[in-house]
């Protein structure tokens, strides 16, 4: 399931929304900056509907994460054993 599967569980929208809330962004652009935070991934790959979306996702690039914010958002989904694959740190 990727991660669009994933953000469409109601329980992960609703609270990935209050954090993305609390950051001052959309739920998108949270997930796009944390998946910019991960060791190992250089660039992303983001579909968008209209121009407003291509820019609210490249804006995704200027959020800074704090240890602490990432610790919250591995938490709400944690990646478990199917990234645990050899070489790949989840």
């Amino acid at each position: 399931m990727g991660a669009a599967g994933i953000l469409s569980f109601p329980w992960t929208t609703r609270i990935g929304r209050a954090k993305a809330d609390r950051l001052g962004c959309t739920l998108a652009q949270m997930a796009l900056a944390w998946n910019l935070h991960q060791p190992g991934v250089t660039a992303l790959l983001a579909g968008s509907r209209n121009h407003t979306h291509v820019r609210e996702n490249a804006d995704a690039a200027a959020i800074e994460l704090t240890p602490e914010q990432l610790a919250e958002l591995d938490a709400l989904i944690p990646l478990g054993p199917l990234f645990a694959q050899e070489g790949v740190d989840p």
